[in-house]
Order: structure tokens, then C-alpha cells, then sequence
């Protein structure tokens, strides 16, 4: 069995590793590639995470036998957005009925 030696700079991949890391190209794209991607992935994951921490919320107050009512109005007190289910002009019709939007 040969044993490698890790200091010897006469392997395949510590050249390219070097070549790589000297080239003022890489140095420039890599930092503007990673940066964005790396951005991109922890907002999907932040909103995954608050997702089911909301669904984990709403599951336990189900559990709890709270209402949709009182639901809805934990949800708005919380002081986050509420997404409302329904579609955006029935939801701003009965808000009109209700009295909700008087100036």
C-alpha cells in the first residue's frame, strides 16, 4: 500500500486547488456566487421554519379547542402578517360591510 504524503504539491488536486485560489477570476466570481446562493437558501429556510412553527401553533391551539375565531384573533394579536385563506376581494368586501375601512 503507498501512503501519500500530504505535504508533496505533485498531486492533481493540491494543483488545482492552488491554481484555483491564485486565479483573480475564481477570487472574484466565487465570493459573487456563494454570497446570493447562500441568501436565497436561509430565506427558503427561515420561511419553511416559520411556516411550521405557525402550523405547529395552529395544531396546538386545535388540540386546545380554541375556535377559528379565537384562532384568527391570536394569530393578529401576535403582531406577525396573517395571511388570510380567502380570496382578497371577498375578504375586503366583508371588511367593507363590517365597517372595518371608514376613513
Amino acid at each position: 500500500m503507498q501512503r501519500r504524503n500530504s505535504g508533496n504539491s505533485t498531486y492533481p488536486e493540491f494543483v488545482l486547488v492552488l491554481h484555483l485560489l491564485t486565479d483573480p477570476i475564481f477570487m472574484a466570481l466565487a465570493p459573487a456566487t456563494l454570497i446570493p446562493v447562500t441568501a436565497i437558501i436561509a430565506s427558503f429556510w427561515y420561511k419553511a421554519h416559520r411556516d411550521s412553527l405557525e402550523a405547529s401553533l395552529k395544531h396546538d391551539m386545535l388540540q386546545r379547542g380554541m375556535s377559528a375565531d379565537d384562532i384568527v384573533s391570536v394569530l393578529q394579536a401576535r403582531g406577525g402578517k396573517f395571511r388570510d385563506a380567502r380570496p382578497p376581494s371577498r375578504a375586503a368586501d366583508e371588511r367593507v360591510q363590517a365597517g372595518g375601512w371608514r376613513n
